[in-house]
Formats: C-alpha cells, sequence, structure tokens
C-alpha cells in the first residue's frame, strides 16, 4: 500500500489533473491513499479537489516550506511506502513509477531513511517530480 503526498500552493490550474491521472494510471486504487498538504492558496486549490474526499490539510504556517509539508505530509501517512509528488506531474513518468511501484512493492529498493526531522520512521520513499511544461 503507498500514501502518495501532495504538496500543494496555487495549484488549482494543475492539482485535479495530477489526482486524476494518479487514480487513473493506478492499477490498484484500492492500494493508494492521497494526501494534500496545502500551504495557504488562494486560488480554489482544495476547492477544486474537495469532492474527491482525500485527506487534506491547510498548514499555511509553513508559507509553503516544501520540506516541512513533505515531513508533515510523512506524518499523516497510513502506510509504509510513501511516494512524494509535486502538484504538476506528468501523467506518463507518473504511470511509469507507479506501475513500477505497484509491481514492486514486495521488494526492497528505493531510498531508505530511519527518520526526517521528526523522527518519523519512513521505511521506503520515493520521490516523483517531473513537471509539466
Amino acid at each position: 500500500m503507498i500514501s502518495i503526498i501532495i504538496p500543494t500552493l496555487n495549484e488549482a490550474d494543475t492539482l485535479a489533473h495530477t489526482i486524476k491521472h494518479t487514480l487513473d494510471v493506478a492499477t490498484k486504487p484500492e492500494l493508494i491513499e492521497i494526501i494534500v498538504i496545502d500551504s495557504g492558496s488562494v486560488d480554489g486549490t482544495l476547492e477544486n479537489i474537495q469532492s474527491l474526499n482525500l485527506n487534506t490539510y491547510t498548514k499555511p504556517e509553513f508559507i509553503f516550506n516544501k520540506h516541512l509539508s513533505l515531513n508533515f505530509g510523512a506524518g499523516q501517512a497510513s502506510y509504509g511506502t510513501l511516494l512524494f509528488l509535486d502538484a504538476d506531474t506528468l501523467k506518463e513518468w507518473l504511470e511509469e513509477h507507479l506501475n513500477f511501484l505497484f509491481k514492486n512493492l514486495t521488494s526492497s529498493f528505493g531510498s531508505f531513511l530511519s527518520s526526517i526531522g521528526s523522527g518519523i520512521d519512513l521505511g521506503r520513499f520515493f520521490m516523483v517530480t517531473r513537471r509539466y511544461g
């Protein structure tokens, strides 16, 4: 099972597409959770995804510090495998990496960390950051 963490700040134009693409390409969507950490968007970012019933958190005190947002999201995750996405991740790139993760979920691979700042044991994590445009 995979926890997908997406930090945002004013990503109304791209976030819904990335989430839709994620759900479209996930071979087992029932094995993922999507967590959105918003840093105080004012462009309707969270309103655009409200109907999707995702785990969303607003942390404006981070003033879009991506690392703090990712760390906070990791702390909210239910699963031991974490996938960090940008809000504008390309569908084609996402498809390749999600398929790989689902095929190899029981394998040991990727980067291993014992903790990030807050002492959270992360196990396996992956970062997908290729962007639109």
